[in-house]
């Protein structure tokens, strides 16, 4: 059977639906138990309108434009478009010439898209071995990126078994609750683990689910061991994974490969052979990339 393959740097050759794939609705983890965002005022639903409309001006030409023909052409007042690219430009999101005074767009927006670009490249390099680690092992795989405290989905490969896992590529989920995040989680110290969860409130999806950073740590000291981390039931019921992240330069792992399945089929003995071979996977995903490692450096 010809294996479902979803990800996000298509590849050439037929579509995931013409190879069969299939779509499976947003699963909605449960949610966490937090104070509730306070809604946006008119005023800052307005600003970021404008600042958006400012981007988009500054995004159609090379040139730099004057505050003038900035205002002029987001039909803002002068002020405020002069507030508005001050923030822009001490956040890096604007550049001023201080010659001239115009402004264009500025070097943190274009990280960001240099950003994106780099994730799908290295989606797609690695996907000859992720394709054969699904077919090593039967199972599902996903390769995942690091975000904030959560995990986004990048590239999925469908296990060929009619078993398919709830999951698509650009799906969200939390980090705490699955092998992805989890692997990810290990190869930072632990000091920098607090510091990302401070404050937040960590949802429980099952019965089963790492609730408390004191609990979360144990379970990441065990994978910095293993070199691989495992979730069992903890964002799915009856769903078990496996997950080793991809080093980069600095030893940060910021992707990680998983492998996943039924809990009836993911034994323990399954979960340990399968925690080497993803292990063994993201190792040479990560050996296969020393030429851009500085690029993924910067995938934090």
């Amino acid at each position: 059977m010809v294996p479902d393959i979803s990800i996000l740097a298509r590849p050439a050759g037929p579509s995931p639906a013409a190879l069969g794939s299939v779509e499976w609705p947003m699963i909605r983890p449960g949610k966490a138990r937090g104070p509730r965002a306070e809604p946006m005022t008119r005023y800052e639903n307005q600003s970021i309108d404008r600042v958006f409309r400012i981007m988009e001006v500054l995004g159609r030409s090379p040139y730099y434009y004057r505050l003038a023909e900035i205002a002029r052409r987001c039909e803002l007042a002068p002020p405020t478009a002069f507030r508005l690219l001050s923030v822009m430009a001490r956040l890096g999101y604007v550049n001023k010439d201080s010659a001239s005074g115009r402004y264009g767009l500025g070097s943190r927006l274009y990280r960001l898209a240099h950003r994106e670009t780099h994730l799908r490249s290295l989606v797609r390099l690695a996907q000859p071995r992720l394709q054969h680690l699904s077919a090593q092992t039967g199972e599902t795989v996903h390769v995942g990126a690091f975000d904030g405290t959560q995990v986004v989905i990048r590239g999925r490969i469908a296990a060929p078994s009619r078993f398919r896992l709830p999951t698509r590529v650009g799906m969200r989920l939390d980090a705490h609750a699955t092998a992805l995040g989890k692997a990810m989680l290990a190869a930072r110290p632990p000091a920098e683990v607090a510091d990302i969860f401070t404050n937040h409130v960590m949802a429980s999806h099952t019965s089963r689910t790492v609730c408390s950073l004191a609990d979360l740590e144990s379970e990441l000291a065990e994978a910095r061991k293993r070199g691989y981390a495992t979730s069992c039931g903890e964002l799915f019921d009856g769903v078990h994974c496996v997950a080793a992240p991809v080093l980069n330069s600095l030893g940060h792992g910021n992707i990680a490969v998983s492998v996943g399945g039924p809990a009836a089929q993911m034994t323990p003995r399954r979960l340990e052979k399968f925690g080497r071979l993803v292990r063994s996977t993201a190792a040479a995903i990560q050996k296969s990339l020393l030429g851009t490692a500085e690029r993924i450096g910067d995938l934090r």
